[in-house]
């Protein structure tokens, strides 16, 4: 029996002064700040569906995006590492993308780089390529023109990122799950190395354009976010640079690693 997965969307907004929006103006923001999933799915794992138990799983998020050299997956190595430690204790464990697609990520994974927070797969394989989709709302494969991509400097505003933190998964039924992804736009970059960059969600100036309850938008756990694809604003055009990496709850920050280390083959190259 395969377990199913749906997902739905909620998003936010982020300006430095909260202002009302006509309802044309929260349909534009909100497929701006969602463009960051037209281009990443979620990933989950944990044991086979039964009706004698409660679903139990760990979910991240998957970015897709073709480099040159076909399609490759790219995620946070602690994600993988998740996986790992799961099946050591049971092999059991199943991996999965989207409604139906089951594989071992160990099969296929390309490159693992704990350090930088980065793990790529190579998802030119017939079976593991009916994970994209050729139109939205999810799983499209990014292209971008010029690899890899410029630096990430303060200031920088980003444009859309988002996920699908396991907090708002919902069960449906014994074999089928709901997992809400949140996405988020127009936040300015609050720091930069080399490696990662930081964000502040700035909770107090959201604009909610989802429709969806402001309560349900306050949660600090933000767990499954991780591998979600972040598109930073340049002059004509959108860029992708990095994946969401972990969330700080004290200051309400968000580490994003960057994506400019992964070659066009997937493999990981540190500079």
């Amino acid at each position: 029996m395969r377990r199913r997965s749906r997902s739905r969307r909620k998003t936010s907004r982020s300006h430095r002064t909260y202002v009302s929006l006509s309802d044309e103006e929260k349909g534009r923001w909100a497929l701006i700040s969602q463009f960051s999933l037209f281009h990443g799915g979620p990933v989950f794992f944990g044991l086979p569906p039964d009706k004698s138990r409660s679903p139990k799983i760990s979910n991240g998020t998957m970015t897709f995006i073709d480099l040159g050299q076909g399609p490759i997956g790219i995620t946070c190595s602690h994600v993988i590492q998740g996986y790992r430690e799961k099946l050591r204790d049971d092999s059991g464990i199943i991996f999965q993308i989207g409604q139906d697609l089951r594989f071992n990520p160990l099969e296929y994974l390309i490159s693992d780089n704990p350090r930088l927070d980065l793990a790529t797969f190579d998802l030119r394989d017939g079976r593991l390529a009916k994970a994209l989709s050729t139109e939205p709302p999810g799983n499209l494969c990014w292209r971008p023109k010029v690899w890899p991509p410029s630096m990430v400097a303060e200031g920088d505003v980003i444009m859309s990122l988002g996920g699908f933190p396991g907090v708002l998964r919902m069960p449906i039924s014994w074999d089928e799950i709901m997992f809400a992804a949140v996405t988020h736009g127009m936040s300015p970059v609050t720091s930069a190395t080399d490696e990662y960059f930081v964000c502040r969600f700035e909770r107090e100036s959201w604009i909610n354009v989802s429709g969806a309850p402001e309560s349900s938008l306050e949660f600090n756990d933000f767990g499954g976010m991780s591998g979600g694809p972040v598109f930073i604003a340049r002059e004509s055009y959108l860029e992708f640079v990095g994946v969401i990496s972990r969330y700080g709850s004290t200051f309400d920050l968000l580490h994003v690693a960057l994506a400019r280390f992964v070659n066009p083959d997937g493999t990981i190259t540190e500079n």
